[in-house]
């Protein structure tokens, strides 16, 4: 055997051929454990939606609204769970961000339904035992819930695209 006098690495699609053969690539060609977990992450989302859509049948607005946003979330689920698409990816963190900014506003503008609170000297914390006041403080809590929900699944969709932009076994070399 000759002796080595520079090691390059070339990756294809069977692993990383280098000056002492063929290593297997560290992440599999096709989709993995993240891209599942985003496809179910996506799924959730859309059944999530329906299931809102049935509690806010009195407002026929917002039940339009939940249908279209589970109609939203289903073009991503096949294409995560068969290849990883990037493009699902990009949908499902463009959405959950979107989501986050909407529902904070929601919790910001609500007024007394969800995010009643006082600002300056003159605040006073208390506790009922208010119906209405324990009600509010479940549905800021559940926004709150919600929007940290949200964040996770937009960190899920853009590691899978980090993921995804970074060859398997880290940059090749150049030749230079």
């Amino acid at each position: 055997m000759p002796p080595v006098t520079a090691v390059t690495t070339t990756a294809g699609a069977g692993g990383v051929r280098g000056a002492w053969g063929v290593q297997p690539a560290r992440h599999p060609a096709g989709p993995g454990l993240h891209s599942r977990a985003c496809a179910g992450a996506a799924l959730v989302s859309a059944v999530l939606h329906l299931v809102m859509a049935g509690q806010h049948s009195d407002l026929w607005w917002q039940t339009a609204l939940m249908l279209v946003m589970a109609l939203l979330c289903l073009p991503c689920v096949l294409p995560l769970w068969r290849s990883g698409s990037a493009a699902a990816g990009r949908m499902m963190m463009v959405s959950a961000l979107s989501m986050v900014a909407f529902h904070a506003v929601l919790l910001l503008f609500s007024g007394g339904s969800g995010a009643a609170h006082q600002h300056g000297a003159g605040a006073v914390v208390s506790v009922s035992a208010d119906p209405a006041s324990t009600a509010a403080a479940g549905t800021t809590f559940g926004m709150l819930a919600l929007i940290g929900g949200e964040l996770l699944v937009a960190l899920l969709a853009a590691t899978l695209l980090r993921r995804r932009a970074v060859p398997p076994c880290g940059p090749v070399p150049s030749a230079a």
